[in-house]
């Protein structure tokens, strides 16, 4: 074929070169064309504004760009390897030559692009010698790339790489279809030799030897090129009519490929073999093949069978003899790796679709490639919208900060609402969302680059995170509410570790949290040890909650006394128990201020009636058991009704209140004081016999006739009292008795004139 001329047309698929070369350009971001020697052009892509729009219109300036043209074809006919060219109109335009099998069959033209920033004073004034609009003519100039020399060069070098190895692989089929083309030939020139050669046979018998000979090479050589092909060759011979075919030759190609040796099948007819050829389809072709003596080519096929299974490329044709040769390639392998693209590309297709991630590809300018269903439905944009208008680098709300990194190719990502109402506003798209729609998403922009490291665009995956985001919040408030609540809140693990705590724990105790939750339930609560811990642990376990008081220890070693409620929860597989803890010191105090209230008298400070007859019980069982001595008082202020009236009942009071004073200045810690009531008191003196008793009483009395009370105006005030004293014996069963004893001793008391002490023992009297 070396001396055919090629033509670049014949060896590529126009449609396909066309959406490559517009893609290349769209990557690339410069122009180019493909023209074939006869200055047909193939494709161009990517040409830009400035040459569309204003000097390819424009007369003069068009003639600019022809000589540009024309310039750089003489170029290539002179046989250079690559030329640039400085158009007349500003612009640099490059050529370099396509050539396949050593013949030039096209061009391939790029450019449209500078070589240095431009000179706009320079365009300025073309744009005012050619009458173009100056701020159109500036912008488009501005959006010209500017690339340097060399690199225009391999980008040049790249497109034609690229177009000649299209077309080379072009040639490359162009020749094996020409070669089967010429198999054929040959099989027909080889048979009608063989059929001249035998009529020869017969009138030239002087030459028979030569003519052996002759048929013996040319067979030789036919047979090692049925050996050696690399494709599988069937002949058969039509049987049965023509309506089946039985096997001739097999070379080793179609024993390889069919997995069957020669000898197998030679003389066995094509269904014995292959029993589901009929569904495969050859056996009629077979016979049209042998009807109409014209070769056929029988499309990609599928076989199968119990035996063999795989696609196969036939291409049929007769021979003079009556034989059928068919020329088969085993394409299996090559149809496995199409499916398996297909099936890779749907699936990448199905996974970008369907995917809950919204999905947008972009170009190095921002503009939209492709989005997904999901991000379409984020953004309420309709199927059918391409987006033309939107770009990302003109979205408000796309941070400048990720901007920046998106244009240094850097990976970048943001989480903002959706805010449709600007969208609207600013018009980036249609969108069918109303404007009160709120959406949150979560924004990563991924950078994509070409083989040589350039930035091409970007792909941003979207995900909707609303219900997150609103389940966070809740999370935070319920949170700030466990944090903000008055009870201390704990979660504890088996081992008595803390799992969680509230900041109300934290302030408490007088930890951090981190500290706190390296602690242990023993290192705040003394009463509980590892045991107790186990213990308690199944017991709340058993019973699901339990309610308690116990003391927990701050970090400065203050004890506080607390109430708790443990539960028990199990989260996530995991057991805890959930303790709410509540402060009761003041709880504590009041209830110790309720019992000294109900024990207590409010006046005096000592034991009221109530209490003072409980302990004397208690004295009395004691002093019972163990054969100690009881002694008691009953004692009565002297003319108190007098003191009332005179002073009024304020130092009354005082005369009551002083008397408590007293009773702590002169018994001891175990005696016990009490107020009966007015102004009667009592007196428990344990272990305390008659004349022990007595010295007490005696000794009280004086203290309290030697006591005064400093009224207002200087004046001042002295009071006396009466004591009754009792010891119990052997006949007294209860405090009653006694007190009675020490009642009539103190009346006798009274009637002896006031300010005396009277002992009684077994109901006599004793008048000190």
């Amino acid at each position: 074929m070396s001396g055919q001329t090629i033509k670049y047309l014949e060896l590529v698929d126009v449609d396909s070169l066309r959406t490559l070369m517009d893609s290349l350009s769209q990557v690339i971001g410069i122009a180019n064309a493909i023209i074939d020697t006869d200055g047909v052009v193939i494709t161009s892509s990517g040409w830009q504004d400035t040459c569309v729009k204003f000097h390819r219109v424009n007369p003069q300036t068009c003639i600019n760009c022809i000589e540009s043209d024309t310039s750089l074809v003489k170029s290539m006919l002179k046989g250079e390897d690559f030329a640039i060219y400085n158009c007349l109109n500003g612009l640099v335009d490059t050529a370099m030559p396509i050539v396949v099998d050593g013949q030039h069959v096209a061009n391939v033209f790029t450019g449209q692009c500078f070589t240095e920033p431009p000179d706009f004073e320079f365009f300025r004034g073309q744009a005012r010698q050619y009458g173009f609009d100056e701020v159109d003519y500036l912008d488009a100039i501005a959006k010209v790339p500017v690339l340097s020399r060399q690199r225009i060069e391999i980008i040049t070098q790249v497109y034609a790489q690229i177009a000649r190895m299209l077309a080379s692989s072009g040639l490359v089929r162009l020749r094996e279809k020409q070669a089967t083309a010429e198999l054929a030939k040959l099989n027909n020139e080889l048979t009608r030799r063989v059929r001249d050669r035998t009529r020869e046979l017969s009138d030239k018998n002087l030459q028979l030897q030569q003519e052996k000979q002759a048929l013996a090479d040319s067979e030789a050589r036919l047979a090692a090129l049925f050996e050696n092909m690399s494709s599988g060759v069937a002949v058969y011979k039509p049987c049965e009519d023509g309506r089946n075919f039985m096997f001739t030759e097999f070379n080793q190609a179609a024993e390889r490929i069919e997995k069957i040796s020669r000898h197998q099948l030679i003389g066995k007819k094509l269904d014995e073999i292959f029993p589901n050829i009929d569904a495969f389809g050859l056996p009629e072709v077979l016979r049209r093949v042998a009807k109409t003596g014209q070769a056929e080519s029988f499309p990609v096929s599928f076989y199968q069978d119990g035996r063999i299974q795989g696609w196969r490329d036939n291409y049929i044709y007769p021979l003079p003899s009556g034989e059928i040769v068919a020329i088969y390639d085993d394409v299996t392998e090559r149809k496995q790796a199409e499916q398996a693209l297909r099936d890779s590309e749907a699936n990448l297709k199905a996974f970008f679709d369907y995917s809950p991630i919204g999905i947008n590809v972009l170009d190095r300018n921002g503009k939209v490639l492709a989005v997904n269903r999901a991000a379409r439905e984020m953004f309420g944009v309709a199927p059918d919208d391409p987006l033309e208008r939107y770009c990302l680098f003109d979205d408000p709300a796309v941070l400048p900060e990720t901007k920046a990194a998106l244009r240094q190719g850097l990976s970048a990502s943001e989480e903002r609402f959706i805010d449709f109402q600007q969208i609207k506003r600013n018009r980036l798209y249609e969108t069918y969302k109303s404007s009160d729609s709120r959406i949150f998403i979560h924004l990563a922009f991924s950078p994509c680059f070409t083989q040589n490291q350039e930035l091409a665009g970007y792909i941003a995956s979207i995900i909707d995170i609303t219900e997150r985001k609103q389940a966070e919040k809740k999370m935070q408030l319920t949170q700030f509410s466990v944090d903000c609540a008055i009870e201390c809140i704990y979660w504890i693990t088996a081992d008595a570790r803390f799992q969680f705590v509230n900041n109300t724990a934290c302030q408490f105790l007088g930890y951090s949290r981190e500290q706190l939750l390296t602690r242990t339930v023993m290192d705040i609560d003394p009463g509980f040890s590892r045991e107790a811990w186990r213990n308690h642990w199944q017991q709340v376990k058993q019973r699901g909650s339990l309610q308690f008081e116990s003391v927990h220890r701050t970090r400065e070693g203050c004890e506080i006394p607390v109430e708790i409620a443990a539960n028990y929860i199990v989260f996530d597989d995991c057991e805890y128990h959930c303790a709410f803890v509540r402060d009761i010191r003041e709880r504590k105090t009041l209830l110790a201020e309720l019992e000294h209230q109900a024990h207590f008298d409010y006046l005096t400070g000592i034991a009221n009636r109530r209490h003072f007859m409980e302990q004397g019980e208690m004295e009395l069982a004691r002093a019972q058991r163990y054969g100690n001595s009881l002694s008691i008082f009953m004692l009565d202020i002297d003319h108190f009704k007098k003191i009332n009236d005179s002073f009024g009942h304020a130092v009354g009071d005082k005369v009551l209140q002083k008397m408590g004073c007293i009773f702590a200045q002169t018994l001891r810690e175990v005696d016990i004081p009490g107020r009966l009531g007015g102004e009667e008191f009592a007196v428990l003196l344990p272990e305390t016999n008659s004349s022990k008793a007595l010295e007490v009483a005696e000794r009280l009395r004086n203290f309290v006739a030697n006591t005064t009370i400093p009224l207002e105006a200087g004046v001042s005030l002295q009071f006396t009292i009466c004591i009754g004293v009792a010891t119990l014996r052997e006949k007294i069963s209860n405090i009653d008795s006694l007190l009675n004893l020490a009642d009539k001793a103190l009346y006798q008391a009274k009637d002896s004139g006031r300010n005396k002490v009277c002992g009684l023992e077994e109901y006599q009297l004793f008048r000190l």
